[in-house]
């Protein structure tokens, strides 16, 4: 064989082995975002577990603290407060990682806008916590972060408060 012809083999070998190896690259990814699509919805189980756990251990305090209409105590309010944060936690960063996976909706986020308009003490709850620590960011970082999740809710809470419960 000629110098052209091996050129040539070679060339075509080098050109179909690129081709090969960006295929599996791929397919490699598109598993990889898989196994992390798989992972996160059992971190969420296990999160959502732990978080209906704390609900169940304090289902009195839980109770009285949604409907909002009795005082609690200061070690009921100390309760109530972290259910709440763990809560939001929860939405947060499910809807986080929802959208580093690709999806753009942030579906924990509307969930949490939605318990809120049904339990009038875990918004007031949520609120309070929500301008305290608006407060802070603004005070402490140039540029506030954290928000966004924060805005989404307080839109939803405005759509919800016009239509009603259902």
């Amino acid at each position: 064989m000629t110098f052209d012809r091996w050129k040539t083999i070679a060339e075509f070998a080098g050109i179909t082995g690129i081709i090969l190896s960006l295929v599996f690259v791929g397919l490699q990814l598109r598993q990889e975002h898989r196994v992390a699509n798989a992972e996160r919805g059992f971190n969420m189980a296990e999160s959502i577990y732990e978080e209906a756990n704390g609900t169940i251990e304090n289902a009195e305090v839980w109770v009285k603290g949604n409907a909002g209409v009795e005082e609690l105590s200061p070690a009921e309010t100390a309760i109530y407060d972290a259910l709440i944060r763990r809560r939001y936690t929860l939405a947060f960063w499910n809807s986080y990682a929802a959208r580093q996976l690709g999806e753009p909706r942030a579906i924990g986020i509307h969930d949490f806008a939605a318990f809120l308009h049904e339990n009038p003490g875990a918004r007031r709850t949520w609120i309070a916590w929500m301008k305290t620590q608006q407060h802070y960011r603004e005070t402490l970082i140039s540029e506030p972060v954290g928000g966004e999740y924060m805005n989404i809710v307080l839109a939803d809470l405005e759509k919800l408060d016009q239509i009603g419960r259902p």
